[in-house]
């Protein structure tokens, strides 16, 4: 069939399952306007179409003609969209890496239709990986942020900066996926007395976060007790699961020491922990025993990591 009417009609009588579809445009104080407020003098009204008593115009698939309609009237309609926004957005890093994007860098991706940008590790196993939290040198103040900053995210993303990705991201995107992998990276212990002031430890998990009306309480378990060295069963992170969040000023920890003397603030507490990676980055007591930024080896020895990576990808 040749197309002798606009384009865009072909495609709504090629694939349209309407006879009239709103054009965003009406009758309004004397001329007619689109839906944006802008005036327009071009109508193709065919005989006896235009009754300006309805205000709203609507077009037949089947001659091309105009008419005017009932407002209140429900038809299908038809919607402007940009010609350069991709239709193919990526809602985390892993869907980047399979579009071709095998650079680690600062991405934009698309959560619930919103941009959100974050830093994509494409190299660590396999790559595709969203980095939701980083410390490198204790440069950003972890452990004293407030439970707004932690909720909306806070420093810069990048490959050498620190910065929390924001507890409401996190659930977003632990939470638009059927399953999803937390993957812990930690390098060096700060400890003076350290027997091991170079370590390296990773461990992967199954991993989830509810929503703010939860206190944003983890899931978090492992099926992966081959991969990596971090997990020590009930000693590691898994220790969370279910644990409500507590910031300097929002304390959910019936023990409220664990914040405001031993500086575990921004994290999942329940009479302290056994990890606490956003602890204070020098510890306000000591070194080895369980204050600031810390993790437990082996159910047995605690370390205070020199940098920590906190990525999740999903399964």
């Amino acid at each position: 069939m040749l197309c002798l009417v606009p384009s865009f009609l072909c495609l709504l009588q090629k694939f349209g399952t309407c006879s009239y579809y709103w054009l965003g445009g009406r009758w309004n104080s004397g001329n007619y306007q689109w839906a944006d407020g802008s005036s327009f003098n071009y109508t193709h009204f065919g005989p006896g179409d235009e009754n300006k008593d309805k205000a709203c115009i609507d077009i037949h698939t089947g001659t091309s003609n105009w008419h005017t309609n009932d407002c209140q009237q429900q038809e299908c309609f038809i919607c402007e969209k940009n010609a350069d926004e991709p239709s193919n957005r990526a809602s985390d890093c892993k869907q980047l890496m399979s579009q071709g994007q095998t650079a680690s860098g600062v991405y934009t991706i698309y959560v619930n239709g919103a941009p959100k940008t974050v830093y994509c590790d494409m190299q660590t196993d396999g790559g595709g990986w969203t980095v939701i939290q980083q410390r490198v040198n204790g440069a950003v103040s972890f452990w004293d942020q407030t439970w707004q900053a932690y909720k909306n995210g806070f420093g810069v993303a990048g490959a050498a900066t620190e910065f929390w990705a924001g507890n409401d991201l996190i659930h977003q995107l632990t939470t638009q996926t059927s399953g999803n992998i937390l993957r812990v990276d930690l390098w060096g212990d700060r400890n003076p007395n350290s027997t091991n002031p170079n370590i390296y430890l990773t461990s992967n998990y199954n991993f989830s976060l509810n929503d703010e009306s939860t206190e944003y309480t983890p899931n978090i378990w492992s099926t992966f007790p081959g991969v990596g060295n971090a997990s020590t069963g009930w000693y590691d992170i898994t220790y969370i699961n279910g644990t409500k969040f507590s910031t300097i000023d929002h304390i959910n920890d019936p023990m409220q020491t664990c914040v405001t003397d031993y500086h575990l603030g921004g994290w999942w507490l329940h009479y302290c922990t056994t990890s606490s990676l956003n602890g204070q980055y020098i510890p306000p007591i000591s070194y080895g025993n369980g204050y600031g930024m810390f993790w437990v080896v082996n159910g047995y020895e605690i370390i205070n990591p020199t940098k920590s990576k906190m990525m999740i990808r999903s399964i």
